[in-house]
């Protein structure tokens, strides 16, 4: 029939040539916004549960909450504690360092054994009445082998004032001596009392020649004036009971930076005591 007007959907080509219905605008906004109405209701469950557990905890009744709090809360807690714990334990550890000892003894090129080493500092911390560890106490260590990697470690513990006194057979003695570690005795030890009974064992080495040289190369180790820095120890009573096998002469030396002075005048005396 002339003038009627057939509803029909108009087609599009696209670019292989077959044709599909155009959508119209208000058909495309109605299906769009049905996607998200739907997305949005599939989101909502997951939005609640990520609710805060402590606002759920407050809103439930007073009988309900210990409950709510062991299911949800209480191993979440436990491991915020532990860390915590952890943490405070670390802290204290580096910020309060273990105490050093009052008396380090150096024992080079194993002049006593490792058994020797720790009778001498059980038997000696005794003496002091100290306790025979490292902390706050009197450590004897014969770990120092000069022919290996010992004169490093030594020297840098020398060089942080931890050792006090170097015991040492002659040899090792002297080359340590020239490297300037060592104090005359007689400025260490008890001017009136120690230094008087004990003289005729001191021991004169070279030290190290503290004087400039224009020779930029010149080695000063072992050519500064000799002085009494090695007391010879092998008669004395307690060394000769600790190593009675000893036929070497075994040398002590007081650390020139020592910071136990006293710790040091109480050893010399432990080892002349019958």
């Amino acid at each position: 029939m002339e003038g009627h007007n057939n509803h029909q959907t108009p087609y599009v080509s696209n670019e292989t040539g077959s044709e599909k219905p155009c959508t119209r605008p208000d058909e495309t906004a109605d299906t769009h916004a049905g996607a998200v109405s739907g997305s949005g209701a599939d989101l909502m469950p997951q939005a609640l549960t990520r609710g805060s557990r402590i606002g759920i905890l407050r809103s439930l009744p007073r009988a309900q909450r210990w409950e709510y709090f062991k299911d949800q809360l209480l191993k979440r807690c436990l491991a915020i504690l532990a860390a915590l714990c952890i943490v405070v334990f670390l802290l204290i550890h580096i910020l309060t360092p273990s105490p050093a000892p009052k008396l380090y003894v150096a024992i080079i090129d194993n002049a006593l054994s490792s058994s020797q080493s720790d009778e001498l500092q059980r038997i000696s911390a005794a003496a002091l009445h100290l306790s025979p560890s490292r902390k706050g106490g009197v450590m004897v260590s014969s770990r120092f082998d000069l022919r290996q990697d010992g004169l490093s470690a030594l020297q840098t513990m020398l060089s942080n004032h931890e050792i006090d006194i170097v015991i040492a057979d002659r040899s090792s003695f002297s080359q340590l001596s020239g490297y300037g570690y060592f104090a005359p005795l007689s400025s260490k030890l008890r001017t009136n009392s120690q230094s008087a009974d004990l003289s005729k064992d001191y021991v004169n080495f070279h030290g190290f020649d503290s004087s400039e040289h224009k020779d930029a190369f010149y080695d000063s180790s072992g050519k500064g004036v000799q002085r009494p820095y090695g007391l010879n120890i092998s008669n004395l009573a307690q060394w000769k009971e600790i190593a009675p096998q000893q036929h070497k002469q075994d040398i002590l030396g007081i650390a020139q930076n020592t910071r136990n002075s006293a710790s040091v005048q109480s050893f010399v005396d432990f080892l002349c005591s019958p």
